[in-house]
């Protein structure tokens, strides 16, 4: 019982001190979790040819150390998922793509066709990585177009010159997956 209240006071403690520091920053936590805005990403073309072609990949929203939405995709035939995910795209440059209240943050699909149709084309093209640019759907979901680029997607300074795949990432709920 005294070792359960002194974890509690602990616990208590650190998330208190976790909250200072960003009201010390002028940030509040609903302020970070509610609205921002949706990044392109990316991956590089070789991690995405290594996926089975034979599998749909599911998408989770996470979130980086600099509260950048992003995700994290795991690969199955049915709905078991093994740990850890058999993909992570990283942020490349801001979209004009915002989320906030009444938006719905969840799971990603990309289904095996779109899966080898981008895979096909990276075989095809041998460009170097894969891009993906979200778009709303109808006022409240987000999905994502997948092209691939020759373009350094870490390059701030540059228009990105890239080929479209014709694969779209789709929101599940209320697309099956």
């Amino acid at each position: 019982m005294l070792f359960t209240l002194f974890t509690i006071l602990i616990l208590t403690a650190c998330r208190n001190q976790q909250g200072r520091g960003n009201a010390e920053k002028g940030i509040q936590s609903n302020q970070i979790l509610t609205s921002g805005m949706l990044y392109n990403l990316y991956t590089d073309s070789s991690s995405f040819l290594g996926l089975d072609s034979t599998m749909k990949v599911v998408f989770v929203v996470t979130f980086t150390q600099d509260t950048i939405l992003t995700l994290h995709g795991w690969s199955s035939k049915g709905d078991v998922f093994k740990t850890p995910p058999n993909i992570i795209l990283d942020p490349s440059t801001p979209s004009t793509v915002h989320f906030g209240n009444g938006m719905y943050l969840g799971n990603v699909i990309l289904k095996k066709k779109d899966l080898k149709d981008v895979q096909d084309s990276v075989r095809k093209r041998k460009d170097p990585f894969i891009l993906f640019t979200p778009y709303i759907i109808n006022g409240n979901h987000f999905g994502y177009s997948v092209s691939t680029t020759r373009d350094d997607p870490q390059d701030f300074t540059k228009q990105l010159v890239t080929d479209p795949t014709g694969a779209t990432m789709n929101p599940s709920p209320p697309k099956n997956y």
